[in-house]
């Protein structure tokens, strides 16, 4: 019972959220396609790295209106985290531990 009345509480606390955010002043410009839900995310530069289901992407956004796949690696989990270091994508990657790109 005490669980239900916590995850009661945080439903409202994510759909009060919701209802003043729309109050801000914010614009929308584009949105990107997916492989599945989008559970990292990091920006470097003009540049987006997704972890779009079990697939890492990277997107072109210096057109925020028009976000372009510029290339895309299959991982064998979906990917948790991401964190973009000079030239080279760290990916935790679920039970499969890092895995390093060079981009």
């Amino acid at each position: 019972m005490i669980i239900m009345k916590n995850l009661t509480g945080i439903l409202l606390m994510i759909c009060s959220v919701g209802v003043f955010a729309q109050n801000l002043n914010t614009t929308y410009l584009g949105h990107w396609g997916s492989y599945g839900p989008c559970m990292a995310v990091t920006v470097s530069g003009e540049y987006c790295c997704l972890g779009s289901g079990t697939m890492f992407v990277v997107t072109d956004i210096s057109d925020p209106s028009d976000p372009v796949e510029t290339g895309a690696l299959r991982l064998p989990s979906p990917a948790y985290d991401i964190t973009i270091q000079g030239n080279f994508a760290y990916i935790a990657d679920g039970w499969q531990a890092i895995r390093i790109i060079i981009a």
